[in-house]
């Protein structure tokens, strides 16, 4: 073996900061986010199983599916935030200029209207 067999590593990373430090809030976010979204599926599940023909037509039903569908949606949005900063190794910017248009915070206030 000669001495160039660590030719193979990645660089060292930016004086301190270690690899695990600097994905480690991307990684904490990822499972909350799935975790909270895999909830959603049993949930959908058992408002599909429940619900009669007659109950599916009430708006109330339908505003529960809508709720659910967008509880997914802001899932695989976080989900796709998260695995882009983990393999861009950086930190998490802010998405938007401050307005509040967010998904994360626009979703909650559609649902509670």
């Amino acid at each position: 073996m000669d001495g160039n067999s660590t030719s193979f590593l990645p660089p060292p990373p930016p004086p301190g900061l270690n690899y695990i430090a600097a994905i480690q809030p991307s990684i904490v976010f990822l499972m909350i986010g799935t975790i909270w979204t895999g909830i959603l599926l049993p949930l959908t599940v058992a408002l599909f199983f429940f619900s009669s023909k007659d109950i599916r037509r009430q708006p109330i039903f339908i505003l529960n599916v809508l709720s659910l569908s967008l509880g997914f949606l802001l899932g695989i949005f976080n989900a796709c935030i998260e695995v882009s900063h983990f393999m861009r190794h950086s930190f998490c910017e802010p998405l938007t200029d401050g307005h509040g248009s967010d998904p994360s915070y626009v979703v909650p206030m559609v649902i509670s209207l």
